[in-house]
């Protein structure tokens, strides 16, 4: 029987940890019906301004991207809030469930219908939390993370990335190429969010031409891995 890829739909969850713990996430995940997941480096920013002015404010971090089928969805949160509530405190760490209207994947045993998830959603929409991706040059984020925590946000996590641009786009376009990237991701209740964002959009690495991007996404549930959620 010849298989062909199928569409389906599902959740993204985030799952920001400490240095060392992404692993075991993975681990839990997959035990409870997750295919796998990709672990990606990151770098925490304090919320404590004082810390930050010292200098030893970053901390390392892991994120965790796994991509859930409907099916799977709740045992894979229900395993993801055992592990918080067995972890430390000091490892402290957070999961963002994302909806996730569309997958495209190779079709095999276990597909679910799109149509099958939307009636049976695994969980309820948080409706007070948002989170904010800005895709920047590298060298803006930290900068960014202060105007936002300045707008109302805690803390937020930093990655680092590269840019897709090529010497013809720059040509065309008529901007620098900017190859290092930085992502920064901050989750933040909606009512502090559009003074965030717009905040963001009149720093000066936004403002640039070829600068940058913000966007913001709705948080489904946050899901504790150990310590507290602002």
């Amino acid at each position: 029987m010849n298989q062909q890829n199928h569409k389906t739909c599902g959740k993204l969850i985030i799952c920001v940890v400490r240095e060392g713990h992404g692993d075991r996430v993975v681990a839990v995940t997959r035990e409870n019906g997750a295919k796998g997941g990709t672990i990606v480096p990151g770098r925490g920013k304090s919320d404590n301004p004082l810390v930050d002015f010292l200098c030893i404010g970053d901390h390392r971090e892991e994120v965790v991207l796994t991509l859930v089928n409907g099916e799977e969805v709740a045992s894979v949160i229900n395993a993801l809030k055992a592990h918080g509530r067995d972890t430390q405190k000091g490892s402290r760490g957070m999961g963002i469930l994302l909806n996730v209207p569309r997958i495209i994947h190779h079709a095999g045993k276990g597909s679910t219908a799109c149509e099958a998830v939307g009636r049976r959603e695994a969980v309820k929409k948080d409706e007070g939390r948002v989170m904010i991706c800005v895709i920047v040059n590298w060298g803006c984020a930290d900068d960014l993370m202060a105007i936002a925590r300045k707008a109302g946000a805690v803390g937020g996590t930093i990655l680092k990335a590269r840019g897709t641009a090529s010497e013809e786009d720059v040509k065309f376009l008529g901007i620098p190429l900017f190859p290092e990237k930085e992502i920064l991701l901050v989750v933040t209740e909606r009512s502090r969010s559009s003074a965030i964002l717009e905040a963001l959009e009149k720093s000066d690495c936004l403002l640039r031409p070829g600068g940058g991007i913000a966007f913001s996404v709705d948080v489904e549930e946050l899901i504790n891995l150990g310590g507290d959620i602002a």
